[in-house]
């Protein structure tokens, strides 16, 4: 079915107030402009191939939001399309997972977790902000196998997991067994587990609960207007919201680059999921209603080229050049081998320019955001 044709349907059912506190009528609107937008990008970057390959039509995502909103007047909390196809594609990757010894190490209560991404320097940071963390009130949005939350109620917090996928919070349930048995003691609270979409924080939660709100590369897989007006419901008056690792240009000009047909042929990017994008500065002022907003910037571009290229040609002569880059960055605690070890030294040098040299945003295609209640 066409999108005119959806819209007119849903318009049909469209009357009276939304349950979900956002107004149906404004969301079309934006339908609408995200029509127009989508026209001039096409154009823009005069390469519709990789624009419909590579780039999200926001349009999906917003008919959807408008179906998602009626159908809570209708039958309560449930399911979109997007969001049944999130829960699918997780559910296949978790139920291959097996829980190895490996799994039980990565959590170490002394040490931050590592992820496949190399955040430590940011993680760093963002959990410094969070401590003490005993008997905090802590939700992780999106939480999968546990890998923070589990390591967060070591810490002492009352941790509860929300997350589409209910074969990922099996998994972060069986780790939890393995891990109380190894760290006798150090969980202070049971951990609680929610299968449920994120943008349905509200209505699975009372109003003010949580201290921290923590999400790592989970945002730009939401609709983030009732995303943000969820996490304001749960979220206690004087909590924080971490949102960590988002994929999102700070320059016009760079993200227009990186999706131009001959950066895509050098380097290609995946998306998980069919519904998976990257946020536009639009998605950070639905969260500017209700929250003050710091962007803490990361993925320096000229770093994450460079680490793409050397980790996939692997020339011996690429250790001269990123002696050089990284030079005299030490080895760092988080990595485990020869390639991990030059992308972490690249990431702190990057983590230090950016904290040295503001202005450098502009290169990066990645932010952190910290929100506050207004």
């Amino acid at each position: 079915m066409s999108a005119p044709v959806r819209l007119q349907e849903i318009m049909k059912h469209l009357s009276g107030s939304s349950k979900t506190g956002l107004d149906p009528f404004f969301i079309l609107s934006r339908v609408d402009h995200e029509f127009k937008r989508y026209g001039f990008l096409h154009r823009y970057l005069y390469a519709a191939k990789a624009f419909e390959k590579y780039a999200y039509d926001e349009r999906i995502q917003l008919i959807q939001q408008l179906e998602f909103i009626i159908g809570l007047g209708q039958h309560g909390s449930g399911f979109s399309e997007r969001q049944q196809d999130e829960q699918r594609f997780y559910n296949a990757v978790y139920s291959k997972y097996e829980l190895g010894e490996k799994a039980i190490t990565a959590i170490d209560p002394n040490e931050i977790p590592v992820t496949n991404c190399g955040m430590e320097p940011y993680l760093e940071e963002i959990f410094g902000k969070m401590m003490p963390l005993q008997h905090k009130n802590v939700l992780e949005v999106g939480g999968g196998g546990g890998l923070f939350a589990l390591w967060m109620a070591l810490q002492g917090a009352k941790v509860t997991i929300i997350d589409v996928s209910d074969q990922a919070l099996e998994f972060a349930k069986r780790r939890e067994c393995k891990l109380r048995k190894r760290y006798p003691g150090r969980f202070t609270a049971p951990v609680r587990y929610r299968v449920a979409p994120a943008e349905h924080l509200d209505i699975e939660f009372p109003d003010d609960i949580f201290d921290f709100i923590f999400a790592y590369a989970v945002t730009h897989h939401l609709e983030t207007e009732s995303f943000a007006y969820a996490l304001n419901k749960a979220l206690k008056p004087d909590g924080t919201i971490f949102l960590c690792y988002e994929p999102l240009f700070f320059s016009r000009g760079l993200k227009a680059l990186r999706y131009s047909k001959p950066m895509l042929r050098i380097f290609s990017e995946g998306k998980e999921t069919q519904f998976e994008r990257r946020l536009h500065y639009r998605d950070i002022g639905y969260f500017r209603k209700y929250f003050t907003v710091q962007l803490l910037p990361s993925n320096l571009y000229f770093f994450n080229v460079m680490q793409k290229i050397f980790l996939n040609t692997k020339h011996p002569w690429f250790w001269s050049l990123f002696r050089i880059l990284i030079w005299p960055q030490k080895k760092t605690k988080w990595s485990f081998d020869q390639f991990g070890d030059i992308t972490s030294r690249c990431l702190q040098r990057e983590y230090d320019l950016l904290r040295r040299r503001p202005f450098l945003k502009i290169f990066c295609g990645n932010a952190s955001l910290i929100l506050k209640k207004r």
